[in-house]
């Protein structure tokens, strides 16, 4: 796989990188806790050929069964983390190597070759995949651009969905954000800000479970019955992944003209333009293959279409 994959989740308790099992036979081994709030370095993980390095930062206050976020560095060692850890998770700093052929840009293969790599590295799995993100510049010149696009025609190969992004938009000037990344900057996502939108996509950036199901794992169907200056939107949810929705915001935009004037099974925010219908205590969870049922009231000056496209908790979904 490619080393340009700069933020993966994984969802591991802490003990697994802090400590390692005794044997059966003697009492567990005490470990020393590792320093809170400073950046530790990490020496005993194994053959390393290559002389690498990897730094480890454990927050004041951890939560239990914490998130472990890995996040490569090309150089040296960060002078202090860069993520804001005051939900409690760890942070790991491996290094990685430069200078090669994949850095440089030069290896390409077809999506299925590069598929068939993460496949290979679990052969017969075929549960779900996690989430994730690719952020990349195209004017990084540590691992070139054009990895970039082998890291979308890997991973779209190995998730099952197409190539082209569902959704583009710019979170801030400089910046454009599709299903797979961002562009137009070096090498440095922290120094642009960009680190706390990877903690928004993972969930870590509250104390609840991260904003599910997996991408494009919803569908979305609409059917408005219109009188001469209004309309009533009845809207179905349906969880098509296999991960339970706990908690969800619906995002569509609304045919110009038409503003809502009231609702039913969800909050709606603003009344016109794009909207979010955020969930009610009784609608907020969705299993998987299950639907639930909203809807809205509206004025309209003539156009009384349905809105059509839907994003769930910002993924978009299919319609019909």
């Amino acid at each position: 796989m490619l080393l340009a994959l700069l933020a993966a989740l994984l969802l591991v308790p802490a003990a697994t990188v802090l400590t390692a099992p005794a044997a059966a036979a003697r009492e567990p081994a005490r470990e020393k806790a590792v320093p809170t709030a400073t950046l530790t370095e990490v020496t005993n993980f194994g053959t390393n050929p290559s002389n690498l390095r990897m730094y480890l930062h454990v927050p004041e206050s951890v939560r239990p069964n914490p998130a472990v976020v890995v996040a490569g560095t090309c150089t040296t060692a960060p002078s202090t983390t860069p993520w804001p850890t005051s939900n409690g998770f760890i942070v790991l700093y491996p290094s990685v190597t430069r200078g090669s052929n994949c850095s440089g840009g030069t290896v390409t293969h077809t999506p299925k070759e590069w598929g068939d790599l993460v496949r290979n590295a679990y052969p017969g799995y075929t549960g779900p995949r996690p989430r994730m993100q690719i952020w990349h510049g195209t004017e990084d010149d540590v691992l070139r651009y054009p990895n970039f696009g082998e890291q979308i025609k890997q991973w779209t190969n190995v998730q099952g969905v197409s190539q082209t992004p569902a959704a583009t938009h710019t979170p801030q000037s400089g910046w454009t954000r599709t299903r797979y990344g961002g562009t137009g900057i070096g090498h440095n996502l922290y120094a642009h800000g960009m680190a706390s939108r990877v903690l928004t996509f993972f969930g870590l950036d509250k104390s609840g479970p991260a904003p599910q199901p997996q991408p494009g794992a919803c569908k979305v169907t609409a059917t408005v019955k219109a009188w001469n200056t209004g309309l009533t939107a009845s809207v179905t949810i349906t969880n098509t992944g296999t991960t339970t929705v706990d908690g969800w915001k619906l995002g569509f935009t609304l045919p110009a003209g038409q503003t809502v004037t009231g609702g039913w099974g969800a909050t709606y925010t603003p009344s016109s333009g794009a909207v979010t219908a955020a969930n009610v205590s009784y609608t907020g969870t969705i299993a998987p293959g299950a639907s639930v049922s909203i809807g809205y009231q509206a004025a309209h000056g003539g156009n009384s279409a349905a809105p059509a496209a839907f994003t769930l908790n910002g993924t978009a979904c299919a319609t019909g």
